[in-house]
């Protein structure tokens, strides 16, 4: 492989395993938000962290 298809190929495997790793951490870390109707308005709720 020359350098240019080997760049190539390490970007889009690194753009491979953002999409998967991504997604399964977007549902772990937005299922408060959505599950629970008071995170947001709620008393002690959970924007400190953010």
């Amino acid at each position: 492989m020359d350098a240019d298809r080997r760049t190539a190929f390490l970007a889009g495997a690194l753009f491979l395993v953002t999409l998967l790793t991504s997604i399964p951490a977007a549902l772990y870390l937005y299922s408060p938000v959505l599950d629970h109707t008071g995170y947001v308005v709620g008393a002690g709720n959970g924007l400190i962290l953010g």
